[in-house]
Order: C-alpha cells, then sequence, then structure tokens
C-alpha cells in the first residue's frame, strides 16, 4: 500500500514538473521571437530569461522532493534502479515512466531550441561588436580631418637679410 502512495507521489511531482517544462518551453520560443527582434525587445528578453529562471527553481525544488521519494520506494521495492523493474504488472509504475519520457522529450525540445536562440545572440553580438568598432574608426577619422591647422607648428627662417 505505501509503495502505491508513494509511486502514485512520483507521479504528481512528475506531472508538476512536466508542466512547468512545458512553460520554460513556451518561454525559449517566445525568446526566438524577441531575439530576432533585439533592438527593441531586450528589457523583453531579460523578462523571459527572469521568469525561465524562476519556473527553473521551482523544479528545482520538485527534483528534490522526487529524489526523495524514489530513493523510498526503491528501499520498499527491493531494487537498485527501477530502469530495469517491470513496470507492466505495476499501472502506476508504467503512468510514472511515460511522464518521465515526457519530460525527457520536453527537455530535449527546450534545449534545441536554447542552442538555437543562443546561436542567434552569438551572432547578433557579433554584428553590434563589428558595427561599434566602425563607429570607433569613423569617429577617429573625423577627429583627425577636424583638428585645426594652429595646432600644427612650424618655423619659418627667412635668410635674406
Amino acid at each position: 500500500m505505501r509503495d502505491k502512495e508513494r509511486v502514485q507521489k512520483l507521479i504528481s511531482i512528475s506531472k508538476q514538473k512536466l508542466l512547468l517544462l512545458n512553460e520554460i518551453f513556451e518561454l525559449t520560443t517566445k525568446q526566438t521571437a524577441v531575439i530576432e527582434k533585439t533592438e527593441e525587445n531586450i528589457v523583453n528578453l531579460s523578462e523571459l530569461i527572469n521568469k525561465k529562471q524562476e519556473i527553473m527553481d521551482k523544479i528545482d525544488v520538485l527534483d528534490v522532493d522526487f529524489v526523495g521519494e524514489y530513493e523510498a520506494l526503491k528501499i520498499d521495492l527491493g531494487v537498485v534502479s527501477l530502469e530495469n523493474y517491470d513496470v507492466k504488472s505495476d499501472e502506476a509504475l508504467k503512468a510514472l515512466r511515460e511522464v518521465a519520457t515526457k519530460i525527457s522529450n520536453v527537455m530535449r525540445e527546450i534545449k534545441i531550441t536554447d542552442d538555437e536562440n543562443t546561436k542567434k545572440m552569438s551572432l547578433h553580438i557579433n554584428t553590434t561588436k563589428r558595427e561599434l568598432k566602425d563607429v570607433k574608426n569613423g569617429m577617429k577619422i573625423a577627429k583627425s580631418y577636424g583638428k585645426k591647422n594652429s595646432e600644427v607648428q612650424s618655423i619659418f627662417i627667412d635668410k635674406r637679410r
């Protein structure tokens, strides 16, 4: 009886994690749109990143709860790992494995999208660096043309006397 309660708790924690991961995936997808319009949406990008961090903090708490319950379940069942445990006979464990698979899939999608976003941001940063370098060079050139002739000193010596 205790095992079934533990499995139900693990399923509940996993489903909460899945919901939070789906939120992260949505925010990551929104980041893609914001990155493409960085000039006007830097503030929005920062807000999305902060929201993602808040959700990740919640997931960390769920993971701690999950690990504790998972370890207790393994002890109750007398197994080292549930990976090789026959879940076909236990519907609750089967449901837990399904939720775990969904979590893995969402995490994979988040990573792929996040990697693409990182590449796009890197490209934007490099482009901005080049533009700033060009502006600095332009300013140097403009300053050199703007110097007054009075700054150039020359001495003429009249030898005809």
